[in-house]
């Protein structure tokens, strides 16, 4: 949550009075400042209070932990106290009950407390901010967790008050790490980030020290910039020399030429650097082309392009397209082409954005050689130099690129919390440098907004191999990037943010995809060339070229977790095929489970997303749809930062799992109150919950709360298409022979009977006609019976073709235990649609009628030897069994079902 979140949430909250602040402190006023923001600044650090009705005092005193991390106690309230059931003040505390906690029950609690630190770290910037700060708290609150772990939790939290600019729980988190793991503290990323901390704090003693030591250990780029920060922190404009002398130093220690300042009046800004090419500078060689996009520059092309023409590598084309620049960037252009026929000039007819303009520049360009420049950035003038010795000196090297910082104009350097690399100084994507005749086998750059240039690398190191990319002084600032409001970094719909939950991220992942399915497909061409928005790999809507037709509207948006395994998995797929066969428009948005395992997106949801009517939506999205469908409820238990804004006619939820997993539970997975309200909140529509089986319908009626219920049933539908008439039985039914029974399923405690007895009447233990198969592994069994029985065959779990598997039955049973909600059973269906006589208790009576034959545990092993002798009712069980799975499974069914869903939106 960034600062003016955080405004936000104060001043939407009953716990600060602007008012009563203003009257209280008087010299708020005075200073003109808005009373939250001097609250935030100033007025928690001196004890002020926010209001009556919050004491910020008693909050210190009666939870330390606040107070020890130096957070600001409202707004440590605001986010995580009230959810923790934490009290405001003494008041509150002597009148009131504890407010629930967020998690209900001590089972699901444990568990939450028992994640792994990375994934909490992993959900943390994936898009559950606040649950995962409250989740990092507990570790370090937890006895279950080791130092190392703990030591990895606080880093993390620092990382994100950083971010977020609270510096001082920043530090306090970065310091904690030393009861923990004194390696990690002294590591660079801490110190690093641990500097910009304290300097951003004022607190520039610790700072320097920390700066100094790191200095004279040898030269270091990274310090040599956080030197520079202090400095102008300390000094200001008077600082000018000594912050020249920072950067200077870092050339040095290269031997690489020192740079000055054009006008020592003007200080030390971003466009006042000069170097002054001495003719014995001068390199020749082969021509280098750079393409420079122009969109909006005229402030900073000077400066770009002063750097560039100054380059010691003299043999060099600046091919410098304008992109219908509204200023006068065209103007500025023109003059220096006067000036030096080296930068060749042209203008698009329309506007393309920053990627399709650098694809023009590269037809238009000559060169030998390729790199990039953007046009208010400001490069070293021994850049091209280095990289094209680097590039000239080792044939094993395709692709050289330079490092860079991230500065604003007046040259304060740029920490990025949210990269992991946690550098001043890192790699300059645009600066990629390589051969034209390279170049061809990987085609151009993406024509997408963002994000090409990291695609692009990636693309070369599937070409050629991780070395074939070289870092060339990783350690040396050869450019200073400026931030400004035209960055495509710091724009709302391409900001870095979302490289780890939003736009960037899902492109990164649909390229990714697409390039792994030319390594397995052993498909050397990667040229890219796109034509639209799905080839060549899908792209969200958002990064579609500027004058790319964009439609937003859709029939159905499905919101689920795209990472789970089974059946929520393929009654997705069967839901987004159904659509498609009807013609609807699609739009599939990712909502993972926060109490599981963090993990990728299934690479059936990417291919899908390669249909024309089908598009992964992202957070930055705005789409109107006729319905969102929610797949998965439990989903809805755990808020995630953002969805897209989307405005629909209808919201339903689609109950694959019960409020519970066990009947002798108390429901945890989702309340229907809050589940009603963050659907009100996110799409300002009721939801209608529409069960999977009929003992969902009275799951739900037994607990309560949900309203409306859909009354019409939907079973999940069979995954690909079913034939017209039942598949064929076995072809020696009734035979003597051993009698094959078999099931496929996890192997988890819930999916076998409770007792041992039940288990071994239920699965024909050691019954000498009879052969059992299971597939999904069975150490459940073996503890529950400590030998396996003989006439056992136990497979693992996707050993075996599930299709094979069951063609290979006689018999399908599924015999679970008797407090696990079972809420339909697809491999039951999928058994049935293969013919096979389905054997199983009578709690599932309610869900398959007659499609299925049901009796007690010891009596299995007779319903099989009855049917197998009676081959004509076996074969009218098969019938009712394929009838089921027609008559409530088949694709026509969720096309009507979908249909009219929408149709009634």
């Amino acid at each position: 949550m960034n600062i003016a979140a955080t405004i936000e949430l104060i001043k939407k909250s009953p716990y600060f009075n602007s008012d009563w602040y203003l009257s209280k402190y008087p010299d708020v006023e005075m200073l003109g400042l808005d009373p939250v923001l001097h609250y935030l600044r100033y007025g928690a650090l001196l004890g002020r209070q926010p209001s009556a009705e919050f004491d910020a005092e008693y909050y210190l005193e009666t939870y330390k932990d606040v107070a020890d991390a130096g957070l600001n106690p409202l707004v440590h309230f605001l986010r995580y106290g009230l959810l923790e059931g934490r009290f405001p003040s003494e008041k509150h505390a002597t009148e009131s009950v504890t407010p629930p906690k967020v998690v209900s029950g001590p089972k699901k609690q444990q568990q939450r407390a028992n994640l792994p630190v990375r994934d909490i770290e992993a959900k943390l910037w994936g898009g559950f901010s606040d649950l995962a700060l409250l989740d990092l708290l507990a570790v370090l609150d937890s006895d279950s967790y080791d130092k190392a772990s703990k030591a990895h939790a606080a880093f993390v939290l620092g990382r994100w008050h950083a971010l977020n600019e609270e510096w001082e729980a920043a530090i306090a988190s970065l310091r904690e790490i030393r009861r923990y793991d004194i390696r990690i503290y002294r590591s660079k990323k801490c110190k690093v980030l641990l500097v910009q901390c304290l300097i951003k704090a004022g607190d520039y003693k610790p700072a320097s020290e920390v700066i100094d030591f790191a200095l004279n250990k040898g030269p270091d780029g990274d310090f040599a910039l956080a030197q520079c920060n202090m400095l102008h922190a300390q000094k200001g404009e008077a600082a000018a020399a000594d912050r020249l002398e920072s950067i200077n130093q870092i050339y040095r220690a290269f031997d690489l030429s020192e740079v000055s300042l054009e006008a020592p009046d003007r200080g030390f800004v971003f466009d006042n650097f000069k170097y002054d090419l001495p003719p014995q500078k001068t390199v020749e060689g082969p021509l280098v082309s750079i393409l420079m996009p122009v969109y909006k520059a005229g402030e900073f092309i000077d400066v770009a392009l002063k750097s560039l023409l100054s380059q010691t590598w003299h043999n060099l084309e600046i091919i410098a397209v304008d992109d219908c620049s509204p200023d006068d960037s065209w103007d500025r252009l023109s003059a220096w082409a006067a000036r030096d026929n080296r930068l060749k000039i042209f203008k698009n007819p329309r506007n393309l954005g920053a990627y399709p303009t650098r694809n023009q520049a590269l037809e238009l360009s000559m060169g030998q050689y390729i790199t990039v420049h953007d046009s208010d950035d400001w490069s070293h003038p021994q850049m091209i130099e280095m990289q094209m010795k680097e590039l000239l000196a080792d044939d094993r090297l395709k692709v050289t690129c330079s490092s860079m910082a991230r500065v604003y104009p007046d040259m304060d350097f740029i920490l990025r919390p949210q990269r992991g690399n946690l550098e001043y100084v890192h790699r300059s994507y645009p600066s990629v440098m390589l051969a034209r005749s390279d170049l061809e086998r990987l085609g151009r750059w993406d024509g997408v907004s963002a994000n090409a240039d990291d695609e692009f690398v990636q693309r070369a190191r599937v070409a050629w191999g991780q070395d074939a990319v070289k870092d060339i002084m990783p350690a040396v600032p050869f450019s200073f990037f400026l931030v400004h409001e035209n960055s495509l970094t710091q724009q709302k719909g391409t900001n870095l943010n979302s490289l780890t939950f939003g736009i960037r991220k899902e492109y990164a992942r649909s390229a990714a995809h697409w390039r792994k399915k030319r390594a397995e497909q052993d498909l050397p061409e990667l040229t890219l060339a796109r034509t639209d928005n799905k080839t060549p790999f899908p792209i969200p809507m958002g990064l579609a070229p500027k004058d790319w037709e964009k439609n937003t509207q859709y029939d159905i948006v499905l919101i689920t977790d795209m990472s789970l395994l089974g059946g929520t998995r393929r009654c997705n797929e069967s839901y987004i095929k159904a659509a498609v066969d009807l013609g609807l428009r699609v739009g599939l948005f990712h909502w993972p489970r926060y109490d599981l395992r963090l993990a990728e997106v299934a690479d059936e949801y990417l291919e899908l997303a390669y249909n024309k009517n089908v598009d992964i939506l992202v957070r930055e999205d705005k789409v109107s749809c006729k319905h969102v469908l929610i797949h998965h409820p439990p989903i809805l238990k755990y808020r995630i930062d953002a969805v897209p804004e989307i405005e629909t006619q209808g919201v339903s939820i689609l109950i694959n799992q019960s409020p519970m997993q066990l009947y002798s539970q108390a429901p945890f997975y989702y309340d229907p109150a809050e589940v009603e309200t963050l659907c009100k909140e996110l799409f300002e529509k009721t939801p209608t919950w529409i069960p999977i089986a009929p003992r969902v319908t009275r799951i739900l009626e037994e607990v309560g709360g949900y309203d409306p219920v859909l009354k019409e049933i939907w079973s999940p539908p069979f995954h690909g298409a079913l034939p017209d008439e039942p598949p064929a039985v076995p072809a020696d039914l009734g035979a003597q022979r051993p009698i094959v029974l078999g099931r496929h399923a996890r192997n988890h405690w819930t999916k076998w009977p409770g007792t041992p007895e039940a288990l071994r009447d239920a699965y024909c233990a050691d019954r000498a006609n009879i052969s059992v198969k299971l597939l999904g592994g069975a150490e459940t069994p073996k503890k529950m019976l400590e030998t396996l029985p003989d006439n056992w065959e136990v497979l693992e779990f996707d050993s075996v073709q599930v299709k094979d598997f069951v063609d290979g039955l006689d018999f399908f049973l599924h015999y679970i235990n008797e407090d696990y909600i079972e809420e339909f059973g697809r491999n039951i269906m999928e058994a049935m649609a293969a013919s096979r006589v389905v054997i199983l208790p009578h709690s599932f009576r309610d869900t398959f009628g007659d499609a299925a034959v049901y009796c007690e545990p010891k009596g299995v092993s007779e319903m099989v030897e009855s049917l197998w002798s009676n081959p004509d009712l076996y074969k009218a069980q098969v019938q009712k069994g394929f009838d089921f799975v027609i008559k409530n499974c088949s694709q026509e069914v969720v096309k009507d079902r979908l249909q009219r869903m929408i149709t009634s939106a």
